[in-house]
Parts: C-alpha cells; sequence; structure tokens
C-alpha cells in the first residue's frame, strides 16, 4: 500500500480504500465554475447599478447646474438693464458731454490699434 497524504474534501480528492485517490476534481470545477459565475454575475449586477446611480447624480448635478445658470443669467439681464438705463438717463442729462467722453474714447483706441 502507498503512503499517501491526507487530502482535505474541499480539493476534490478522497482516498479509497485500496490507497488510491478517487477523482472528485471534475465535481470540484464544476463547483468553483458555478461560483465564479454567481461572482460574476453578482459583479455585473453591482456594475449596472452602479452605472445607473451614477447617470442619476449626474442628472441631478446636470439640472441643478442649468438651473443654478439660468438664476445667474436672469440676475445678469436686470443688472445690465440697469446699467442701459442709467447710461441713458446720464447721455440724455449730459449729452455734450457723453459725446465729448465717446469721441476721446475712440480717438484712443484708433490710437490702440490703428493701422502700423
Amino acid at each position: 500500500m502507498i503512503n499517501t497524504p491526507n487530502y482535505p474534501k474541499e480539493a476534490g480528492l478522497e482516498k479509497v480504500a485500496n490507497g488510491g485517490f478517487s477523482d472528485n476534481i471534475s465535481n470540484t470545477a464544476q463547483n468553483v465554475a458555478k461560483d465564479v459565475s454567481k461572482d460574476i454575475k453578482s459583479i455585473k449586477d453591482s456594475s449596472v447599478k452602479l452605472a445607473h446611480h451614477l447617470r442619476d447624480d449626474a442628472m441631478e448635478i446636470a439640472h441643478s447646474a442649468s438651473a443654478e445658470a439660468q438664476s445667474r443669467y436672469d440676475e445678469m439681464k436686470v443688472v445690465a438693464s440697469d446699467y442701459l438705463k442709467t447710461m441713458e438717463r446720464e447721455v440724455s442729462a449730459k449729452p455734450v458731454r457723453s459725446v465729448a467722453i465717446a469721441f476721446a474714447a475712440g480717438a484712443a483706441l484708433s490710437l490702440l490699434f490703428g493701422r502700423r
């Protein structure tokens, strides 16, 4: 009789009466394959849930950013309208001064950006 080590049952080998080993590796491999398949399915399901969660979060952030941008745009529109009204009042109140300032600004810009 051959002296063989005692392998654990989890390894898929059982000691037989004649001293050899029967091969349960096939069953063990099938069980491992089933476990791996379950793990892969679980990872896939978790990945899909994560992707949906990330999509939902991104959509929420986009909607929030859009609402904030619209709010800021509306505020800037009001401020710009107020500045325009103020300028109109200033030009109406002092037209000669306004024309002189516009002429001076135009002359300065033409000197800066004129042909060279």
